[in-house]
């Protein structure tokens, strides 16, 4: 996802002023700066057409989304679930937090392209645990979340790893 998040970043930057809303800092600057200065001379001037806001946590992600002005420039917001998966807070009122950036996101795409990746399930995530007993797996919310934000999107894309991972490239004498 991040490859094809830097991707799509770099050619809209090259077309014109791009806002970027950072969910959970997981938009990597540098490399989108690396991947212009292969594309352009003009790596300076593609830079400052873009403008980069974060947020870290979900209660930010809101107050950044409602607080960001309605405008023609493409808008890319990279993992925005991120934030929404924090277990410090409660899951109903993650639920409300993310209703609540979703009428923030239709009020912003009424005017510009908007574009949001977030994951098919949690990465890497452990179940919760009692403090006494045996393990016990919490439900993970990832689907739950995905699905509020999938039925409020125009459009949904889905780029899911392969089954098997390729096969390691062999040179002949090694």
């Amino acid at each position: 996802r991040n490859r094809l998040v830097t991707g799509l970043a770099v050619s809209l930057a090259l077309a014109g002023p791009l806002r970027v809303l950072d969910c959970g800092n997981s938009f990597a600057a540098h490399t989108l700066a690396r991947e212009l200065r292969r594309r352009t001379p003009q790596v300076t001037a593609a830079l400052q057409r873009i403008h980069i806001a974060r947020a870290f946590t979900c209660h930010q992600v809101v107050t950044l989304l409602s607080t960001a002005e309605t405008a023609t420039q493409p808008i890319l917001i990279p993992e925005l679930l991120s934030t929404f998966l924090d277990e410090s807070v409660a899951l109903p009122a993650r639920r409300r937090l993310l209703q609540s950036a979703v009428l923030h996101l239709q009020r912003l795409s009424s005017r510009a392209p908007v574009v949001v990746s977030a994951p098919l399930q949690s990465e890497g995530r452990q179940p919760g645990t009692l403090l006494r007993g045996a393990p016990k797996a919490l439900p993970d919310p990832t689907s739950e979340l995905l699905a509020l934000l999938e039925q409020a999107a125009g459009s949904v894309w889905r780029f899911e790893p392969p089954d098997t991972p390729p096969a390691p490239l062999r040179l002949p004498g090694f």
